[in-house]
């Protein structure tokens, strides 16, 4: 895993009587790099500083602010950035004010600027460089500076840094492939899965499970409160019955009447058929 990046780095001792500027105010309206310095020095003391922007939509040099300026210095010397180029270190070393400021590019360009004393700082992010200074100042001095710390484009880390290039910039289908092998070896959570409607479909089935509960009661109320002694076939079976006994009385007293069979037979079959149908089977 990759460090984190710092969005700004700064070095220096501020001082209640220093100067400031802050030149992302102007830049944070462009896509601008640092493409130079100039430095002013005195005896050797870097007493002032300027930094050269290229605005790379237009191809023109600025400079936002110059803390030397108009004023007598001994030597100025100016580093230039290619516009294909951009910082890959700074370091150097201060106490009450900068003494020392070097510059490292990525095609390997350098300088030193100033007298190696006091508290050393190094700073430098891989893949990314420095724009946007800010700092404070004195009449001949520089007490800070800061930078922003910005990821280098996209073309120029294909270009030069290409093994990078994945890291920075992932392409879209890295990224599908990363997502699926996430979830290749993510357990599956059913509780994650979000169903619509899952309360409504509950209340379904229970409405139904009801119903059946209820239907059942009502077929077993049915049954246990059915009269089976009240059938049809059995009226007609007690019918049949007397009529069996009114005919054996006739019987004995003529001694020639015959019940009538086919009406008996009908009147039983009548009955079982209904007690199937009531009954289910």
């Amino acid at each position: 895993m990759l460090n984190k990046i710092p969005s700004q780095i700064s070095f220096g001792t501020d001082q209640q009587s220093s100067y400031k500027f802050d030149d992302q105010l102007s830049i944070r309206t462009g896509n601008f790099k640092i493409a130079g310095f100039k430095i002013y020095l005195q005896d050797n003391i870097i007493c002032g500083i300027a930094i050269i922007y290229l605005n790379i939509g237009i191809g023109r040099k600025i400079i936002f602010t110059d803390t030397y300026q108009n004023r007598k210095y001994n030597n100025q010397y100016e580093f230039d950035i290619a516009s294909n180029d951009y910082i890959q270190v700074i370091f150097g070393h201060y106490d009450q004010k900068i003494n020392q400021l070097g510059i490292i590019t990525y095609s390997g360009k350098q300088e030193i600027f100033g007298i190696d004393q006091g508290k050393s700082f190094n700073y430098m992010f891989m893949g990314h460089t420095f724009t946007g200074c800010n700092g404070t100042f004195t009449l001949n001095s520089i007490q800070t500076l800061g930078f922003q710390v910005q990821q280098l484009p996209k073309d120029y880390i294909q270009q030069n840094l290409h093994p990078l290039l994945e890291i920075f910039y992932p392409s879209i289908e890295n990224n599908h492939i990363q997502n699926i092998e996430q979830m290749n070896t993510r357990q599956l959570n059913l509780s994650e899965f979000t169903i619509l409607n899952k309360s409504g479909r509950q209340d379904n089935n229970q409405k139904n499970q009801n119903e059946l509960l209820e239907s059942e009661l009502i077929k077993q109320l049915e049954y246990q409160k059915f009269d089976y002694f009240n059938l049809p076939f059995k009226e007609t079976q007690q019918q049949n019955t007397r009529f069996v006994s009114n005919n054996n009385q006739k019987k004995n007293q003529q001694g020639s009447a015959t019940p009538d069979l086919q009406s008996v037979g009908v009147g039983i079959k009548i009955g079982i058929g209904l007690f199937k149908l009531i009954t289910h089977h």
